[in-house]
């Protein structure tokens, strides 16, 4: 069920809208990395989001939300069969994120979705009774008839993430550049598991949202995992030097039930 490789994918969910293209490959650095310039600029920034256009202003089931009063009730598992990726990351200027190879599923109930990407956001988009978080990861889905899922998982300051770093080292200083990382005493590919920053326990809210960049799209599936994972203060802090906040504020629940699985 292969929905489109991975450099057409790059950017939905926190950033949809096709994927960047990027033209030749820039020499490799020495610190195992080989650089391609993506063609592709942000139009928007995270200043004042409610300058954003498209459905952003409009919509009536926007993303993130704060999780109140969800509803408990029997929700399928999410069932997730993540392959290992060539470790290969992107820097936007609105955040890192790491592009998947195809091959990565997510079921629930009947329907499966391909993972495309995962970034990150500071501080957490969602909130839970009205608390955030310091960091948020969300795993961008796709099914075959172009409808996306989002799984999100909420970060608390705590212990070192022991993969995290691998990709941390990849981030490029510089706008528009994505890393291919390689070990340069082997020149191997260095594979990344996105399974690592998924929780253990697997409860979770679901509701109906929106993406959260413009132009906000709306029909989108949210599923936000109850238990957070952890990273080291070191490792949020050198997020923060790249990213100091690149997240929309949350947007009003209006009438949409929140479903809590049991």
């Amino acid at each position: 069920m292969k929905v489109r490789g991975w450099l057409a994918a790059a950017s939905v969910g926190g950033l949809l809208a096709g994927g960047p293209a990027f033209s030749s490959p820039l020499p490799s650095t020495s610190s195992g990395t080989h650089q391609a310039r993506s063609n592709s600029k942000p139009s928007w920034s995270y200043e004042d989001p409610t300058h954003w256009g498209g459905a952003c202003g409009v919509g009536k089931e926007q993303s993130p939300i704060d999780v109140v009063q969800p509803t408990s009730t029997d929700l399928p598992d999410i069932k997730l069969k993540y392959r290992a990726s060539r470790l290969r990351v992107l820097n936007n200027g609105l955040t890192a994120y790491v592009a998947v190879e195809p091959g990565s599923f997510m079921t629930v109930g009947n329907q499966t979705y391909e993972l495309v990407q995962f970034h990150f956001h500071m501080p957490s988009e969602h909130r839970i009774e009205g608390s955030g978080a310091e960091m948020e990861v969300q795993f961008v889905h796709k099914n075959t008839a172009g409808k996306t899922a989002v799984l999100a998982v909420l970060i608390r300051a705590g212990s070192a993430h022991p993969v995290l770093d691998q990709i941390w080292k990849q981030v490029p200083d510089v706008v528009g550049i994505e890393n291919k990382a390689y070990d340069p005493r082997t020149k191997e590919d260095i594979w990344i598991q996105p399974i690592n920053f998924i929780p253990i326990d697997r409860n979770y809210w679901v509701y109906p949202g929106s993406l959260t960049t413009p132009p906000c799209s709306e029909g989108v599936e949210w599923r936000v995992y109850r238990k957070p994972i952890e990273f080291s203060p070191a490792q949020i802090e050198q997020f923060r030097k790249w990213f100091a906040s690149n997240a929309r504020p949350v947007q009003p629940l209006r009438q949409r039930a929140i479903l809590q699985s049991r």
